[in-house]
């Protein structure tokens, strides 16, 4: 074995010290696939000699004028330092940062976008700065998002890698926005990811409980041969059968990927997992037996592996045992597992505190130093959270008063715009009303000229004339039933709630007598009441005197005063 990776090395020196002088000032696709082939297989290869060679590359390929291709052989290096666990912290950051600057001011942007990536991605792994690395990545994102697949190979890559991101902080809308792309980007020649798209698709969907979507996303894996993947699918499909209580399909897909999982010995943690799902449909069954069979295979399985103890699985295990031990009336071990469970929660920080003490005990000094650093960290920590939660508090409440005030503008110009209509409503229709009022005093002038006509042709008996003036009299004659209703709601308008106030205080007044009390409201004589309503001056007398005694009012002028308090 030892032999083989030598072998290695030296044939990686080889094919490194050889200087491809046929890729220099080519497009950035065919650099790209020629330097990432290095770093494919540089992951077997962390030896000195490695690094020095792909240095004498960089220095060959600047030398030769081409400082896309050296910097394209310097992203190389920096992922495979990515790999080198004893660097020191914020070195490899300061490295990835100043490549980046350096390809912004040569306007490289495939290797500006390549470098703000891989700061993206050292923030996401070594940096621990969640926040940091979504910023890189959609800062990658907004430099290769107009590149089309075929100049920019990794697109693909890089977008699943963004929305993989926001799927694992739940930023489950998101993430489907950036899979559903990557999706729909054409792959480049080695790397495909659609299993992988496919799958964080249907998980996302299944985390918003589509579970049709989720279903039909999870089936388009199943085309392909990898017995890996079909048992992935088929768990994936049988935990979403188990969430719509689909149990006779859940059931057969489930243990699929149990037992090809455990044949391959390549995912026991899915595979027990699987089998905690499993065992809650057994139990529901009230087959207890088989849910107890099942939960203690998959704890032995786990025990076995590295990964163990897995501690968000670890509780789902325990608490499923206490519950089958509780059905088979097995109080002791129910009991047991109940405290395991709890135990559970905790655990990662007992083992953290555990591992320290040893370290103590071999290096006392040096470890009181540590703790004493992470003291004033945490303390650091500390008054942070509390800035930062002040200074989130405080912007939420500037937020919260601009929201109020712009509310109040709002509601403050809809006020102004209502009260406009509706001055703009009053003064129609009192401009309206004003010409119901002149009309009537015209048509008065216009009935005392006809009246006087009348009188003259009646002595000169010109019969003919006499009946044409008396047709025009009764066409002079206004307010009839087919006009009132367009007076009452002109009149409605500029003096609001009187009809409604007068029949509310006087319920058995005629229309007639209504009508005679809105013409009082507007201040018309008797003469003008007449000329509108087509009557006699003697006769609108008369009116007024009926409906002052019914309406047990001792003056006229008491009905003025009458209807102007209405």
């Amino acid at each position: 074995m030892r032999l083989f990776i030598v072998s290695i090395l030296c044939l990686l020196t080889c094919s490194l010290a050889a200087q491809p002088t046929w890729l220099l000032h080519k497009p950035f696709a065919e650099q790209y696939y020629y330097t990432d082939s290095f770093y494919t297989t540089a992951s077997v290869a962390t030896s000195a000699d490695f690094i020095k060679n792909i240095e004498f590359l960089q220095k060959w390929a600047y030398t030769n004028g081409d400082a896309k291709l050296g910097m394209g052989l310097e992203m190389v290096e920096l992922q495979q330092k990515m790999f080198d666990r004893n660097r020191p912290a914020g070195t490899l950051e300061k490295e990835i940062t100043e490549l980046e600057h350096r390809a912004e001011k040569s306007k490289l942007i495939y290797i500006q976008a390549q470098a703000t990536q891989l700061l993206g991605t050292y923030h996401w792994g070594k940096g621990k700065n969640a926040n940091a690395a979504f910023e890189n990545y959609l800062t990658a994102y907004k430099l290769y998002k107009d590149l089309t697949p075929e100049d920019f190979p990794p697109k693909r890559q890089y977008i699943y890698t963004l929305g993989t991101a926001y799927y694992i902080y739940e930023d489950y809308d998101n993430a489907l926005k950036f899979l559903k792309e990557a999706l729909d980007t054409k792959p480049e020649k080695r790397l495909n990811f659609v299993n992988a798209i496919y799958t964080s698709i249907g998980l996302c969907y299944r985390y918003k409980k589509n579970y049709d979507s989720s279903t039909l996303y999870f089936r388009k894996v199943l085309d392909d041969t990898d017995r890996a993947w079909k048992a992935i699918t088929a768990g994936n499909m049988g935990i979403n059968y188990f969430y719509e209580k689909k149990y006779t399909e859940a059931i057969p897909l489930l243990q699929q990927d149990i037992e090809t999982s455990i044949k391959l010995n390549n995912n026991i943690r899915s595979a027990a997992n699987t089998m905690y799902v499993l065992s809650q449909i057994y139990i529901s069954q009230n087959e207890v037996e088989k849910a107890e069979k099942l939960l203690v295979q998959g704890l032995a399985l786990c025990e076995s592996k590295p990964f163990w103890p897995d501690y968000l699985l670890e509780e789902h295990i325990f608490r499923q045992l206490h519950k089958v031990y509780s059905l088979k009336n097995k109080l002791a071990l129910a009991n047991a597992y109940a405290d395991s469970a709890m135990v559970a929660n905790d655990s990662e920080q007992s083992q953290f505190n555990a591992l320290s003490l040893a370290k103590a005990q071999e290096k006392s000094d040096y470890m009181q130093h540590k703790l004493e650093t992470e003291k004033l960290q945490n303390k650091k920590d500390r008054h942070e959270l509390i800035r930062n939660g002040l200074l989130a508090f405080a912007v939420l409440l500037v937020i919260i008063c601009i929201m109020y005030i712009n509310r109040q503008r709002l509601k403050q110009k809809k006020m102004e715009a209502e009260k406009k209509m509706a001055d703009a409503e009053l003064a129609n229709a009192t401009a309206k009303l004003d010409t119901f009022r002149q009309s009537a005093k015209e048509k008065n002038q216009l009935i005392e000229h006809f009246t006087e006509e009348l009188q003259k042709l009646k002595q000169t008996e010109l019969e003919q004339s006499d009946n044409e003036l008396r047709s025009q009299l009764e066409r002079a004659v206004i307010l009839t039933d087919e006009q009132w209703e367009d007076f009452r709601n002109l009149f409605e308008q500029v003096h609001k709630g009187f009809f409604g106030g007068l029949k509310k205080k006087y319920p058995d007044l005629t229309q007639a007598e209504i009508r005679f009390l809105a013409l009082t409201k507007m201040k018309l004589t008797s003469k003008e009441m007449a000329s509108m309503l087509g009557t006699s001056v003697n006769a609108i007398r008369m009116n007024r005197h009926r409906l002052r005694k019914k309406l047990e009012l001792d003056k006229d002028d008491m009905m003025e005063e009458l209807v102007d308090e209405i």
